[in-house]
């Protein structure tokens, strides 16, 4: 997939960057005119913005009436993708899970067609998933804590399933934590495979409501 698409594929970056002993961040231009660390901050933006499009798109589809709600978190100032209709349990329950749902897929496509990644010079699939394990974290730890604006993922999850979201933060922690690993080393069978099971495991709690 990302080898066939040109919009995925690393490019050779230039010779010309900041040393430090054997490893360096490149922050010039490469051959095509871009910049390795730009890309890079490029697929941080667009996780971001999958994530929230995964919100958008259920909204959308369960006809929500949705709109950008400002919020703050730990006193920072950001935005959440919100609606106005009160829907069933189950359907918030997927509106709320939907942007993680997102990234989950999009961590695992990255991480499967490309197990070697920390090796390619590949800054935009670096990026995104630097995306996801930093958002799985951050929800784990609030989840697991239940910390964060009321509007948190893993709350919304976990009230409209009738589950516990401690639950919902050690699932949604647990890939975030294997796929850092996946990444960092050559992961045995085991780690892929929990990351996979970690992933749809939060699909379970649906499972009762129908």
């Amino acid at each position: 997939m990302f080898r066939d698409v040109r919009f995925w594929d690393a490019d050779l970056l230039s010779h010309v960057s900041l040393v430090r002993g054997d490893r360096y961040v490149s922050l010039t231009e490469d051959e095509h005119g871009g910049c390795e660390l730009c890309r890079g901050l490029f697929g941080v933006g667009l996780g971001f913005g999958l994530h929230e499009g995964g919100h958008l798109l259920t909204n959308t589809l369960f006809q929500s009436d949705p709109y950008v709600k400002p919020v703050k978190g730990a006193g920072i100032p950001f935005f959440a993708i919100s609606h106005r209709k009160v829907l069933p349990s189950w359907q918030e329950a997927v509106v709320a899970s939907s942007g993680l749902w997102t990234q989950f897929a999009l961590a695992e496509t990255i991480l499967t067609r490309a197990p070697d990644l920390r090796r390619q010079r590949a800054p935009i699939q670096k990026g995104l998933l630097a995306f996801h394990v930093g958002l799985s974290l951050l929800y784990g730890v609030a989840g697991l804590g239940h910390w964060g604006p009321p509007e948190r993922d893993t709350r919304g999850i976990a009230q409209n399933l009738g589950v516990n979201e401690r639950w919902v933060g050690a699932v949604v922690l647990a890939p975030g934590l294997l796929d850092a690993y996946r990444y960092y080393r050559a992961a045995p069978r085991w780690v892929r495979w929990g990351s996979r099971i970690a992933k749809l495991a939060l699909a379970a709690p649906f499972l009762k409501k129908f």
